[in-house]
């Protein structure tokens, strides 16, 4: 989806809907619609989507998740924060080159909670950000 603002729906399979969206992230992004009830997903290879340029993936979990997903270690939070519903998500970030992204499942095998599926917006990359390395766990194929 083009355009995430605060009001966008989260989710294909709920009506919730984003709030306290960080000004950086409006408009210019797009955004996945995950599948909320895929919350109890494991695992480093879940999701997978093909960009043709440089981008920044960030992926917005659920902050009553005690402990994140071993996948999602590799990602830099960056500080912010909006909401999904009432409850609050750390927008965590990752830049990669174009190619095919894999990130993995929502919850750390030592996780058992009810709580939110992650969500995940995509913004363009530009020549300002570094070369990024791959990290451990994820894969990038051109």
């Amino acid at each position: 989806m083009k355009g995430l603002n605060n009001g966008s729906l989260a989710y294909i399979d709920r009506n919730y809907t984003y709030s306290n969206v960080p000004a950086f992230l409006t408009n210019q992004t797009t955004y996945i619609k995950t599948a909320n009830n895929d919350k109890h997903s494991q695992g480093d290879q879940f999701l997978s989507f093909e960009v043709n340029q440089a981008v920044t993936v960030y992926v917005c979990h659920d902050d009553r998740y005690l402990t994140k997903p071993n996948w999602l270690l590799n990602f830099s939070n960056s500080g912010q924060s909006l909401s999904i519903g009432n409850e609050q998500f750390s927008i965590f970030e990752n830049f990669f080159p174009s190619g095919l992204i894999v990130l993995g499942g929502n919850e750390h095998p030592s996780e058992s909670e009810n709580n939110n599926m992650y969500t995940v917006i995509i913004k363009p990359g530009s020549s300002s950000n570094p070369p990024p390395n791959t990290p451990a766990g994820l894969r990038v194929l051109k």
